[in-house]
């Protein structure tokens, strides 16, 4: 072989030992991959606290306290809440609520001529739902491990914050980085701080009104709706409206419907409509569909932050396109 094609043999080589390496990378951080993501998200969320904490202590310290902080905050009690939400969860199907509901609509849908195979639809719903909690009891060891992973991510991202801000912006292969970069952070704050933010308080006034309404399974539903105001166009009302319907057919008394209507209208008109808007500024830019195609696609992909994860992705792809056609 001639000196002349040595150097391209290298090349060649090269570039397959580095692909070889790229794909034996993915297959060993592929089933931590959406923890690193999530560490990432819930970096970015107490980065203002490791902010203010960095001002007085070493990096490592004001990460570990920041650390420390959102345990106790955000991870332990949602334990214990998920903890709880899986003991309503069952006695919602138990108290034959689903199928008081499904039965009421049947009824109806056959008075004006529409025939609903609702034992069906129950049966299957009834039997994901099984599944889904038997698929949760199974991964538990899996979800150690993923916290851990996430926990040590936070450090790490936090502590190398700056570096990784720089080399990001380093690789942003565009003439207006700053501006790109601009657009993906208020796009990126408006979707973790304002749909979280807001779906976290539309959780509480719902939990607070289900449960001084008397409704047993308050923490579930609550949670549907939390899960629910990330979707554009259906949000809140469409858990609480068939819980209102429900109460307003099943119960003895006014007091349990009324105060689930009231606790409904406020979530949806003054928390989901007013205080929404005043969060999510217009400078965000992100279309309803987009959040919603991110949202359904996003959950099945990254699992509990897919919410979160799923619009980002489509909106940092959508800057990066618009950028590339503008130059």
């Amino acid at each position: 072989m001639s000196l002349e094609k040595e150097p391209t043999r290298n090349k060649y080589i090269m570039l397959i030992a580095i692909a070889i390496l790229v794909v034996l990378s993915y297959l060993i951080i592929k089933s931590f991959l959406v923890s690193l993501i999530n560490a990432f998200i819930l970096a970015y969320l107490i980065k203002p606290l490791f902010t203010k904490l960095n001002k007085r202590f070493s990096k490592g310290l004001s990460a570990s306290i920041s650390i420390l902080t959102l345990t106790i905050i955000i991870i332990i009690p949602s334990i214990m809440l998920g903890a709880k939400i899986i003991t309503q969860a069952p006695a919602l199907i138990q108290e034959n609520s689903i199928n008081s509901i499904l039965s009421f609509i049947s009824e109806k849908a056959t008075e004006i001529g529409i025939k609903i195979d609702i034992k069906s639809l129950a049966e299957r719903a009834v039997s994901l739902l099984v599944n889904l909690l038997n698929s949760a009891l199974i991964l538990i060891p899996h979800l150690i491990f993923s916290i851990i992973i996430t926990l040590m991510g936070i450090y790490f991202i936090l502590y190398n914050w700056t570096i990784l801000s720089i080399k990001v912006k380093h690789f942003i292969p565009f003439k207006d980085r700053e501006i790109i970069v601009k657009d993906i952070s208020n796009s990126t704050k408006a979707i973790i701080y304002g749909s979280v933010l807001v779906g976290f308080i539309e959780f509480v006034i719902s939990a607070i009104g289900f449960y001084i309404a008397g409704v047993k399974s308050y923490l579930f539903l609550s949670l549907l709706i939390f899960l629910f105001a990330f979707i554009p166009g259906l949000g809140p009302a469409a858990v609480w409206i068939p819980t209102f319907v429900y109460y307003l057919v099943k119960s003895a008394s006014y007091f349990t419907p009324i105060t689930i209507l009231v606790t409904g209208l406020i979530v949806s008109i003054l928390i989901d409509t007013i205080i929404r808007t005043k969060i999510l500024s217009k400078s965000s830019n992100i279309n309803p569909l987009i959040m919603l195609m991110g949202i359904l696609g996003g959950i099945p992909l990254f699992g509990i932050f897919g919410f979160i994860i799923g619009p980002l992705v489509l909106v940092y792809t959508i800057k990066i396109i618009e950028d590339i056609i503008a130059s």
